[in-house]
């Protein structure tokens, strides 16, 4: 099976949260970034400004451990940035969110975010 096809949430949410983008345009990019084994550039992307988030790890009370440091859940992300267009990247998979609902994507609020962009 073609890895783009494993990996097509993340088409999806990149079309999504760029919407000025060619899907034809990040498709290439994706293959190309799987066939390099690179890291995807989503600033070549768009014309739109892309700013990457600071790590969205939160401490949390956990009994008999004390204080933990943990990803931040998706369904966190969407409570506390409620206002703007986002790239999630998660564990493994990928969500669009726009003013603090999901709209493309695996709606699994519990999956840890890797990475996020802030889109506009």
């Amino acid at each position: 099976m073609d890895r783009l096809e494993n990996n097509k949430c993340i088409l999806d949410a990149l079309v999504s949260s760029l919407g000025d983008s060619d899907r034809d345009v990040i498709t290439a990019a994706i293959k190309d970034a799987i066939a390099n084994d690179t890291k995807l550039d989503i600033t070549k992307l768009t014309k739109k400004k892309v700013i990457t988030l600071p790590k969205l790890d939160r401490e949390y009370k956990v009994s008999g451990k004390g204080r933990v440091m943990r990803k931040m859940s998706v369904g966190s992300f969407c409570k506390i940035y409620n206002k703007g267009t986002y790239f999630l990247r998660t564990v493994n998979t990928a969500v669009a969110v726009r003013d603090g609902n999901i709209i493309m994507g695996v709606p699994n609020n519990k999956k840890g975010i890797v990475e996020s962009f802030k889109i506009g």
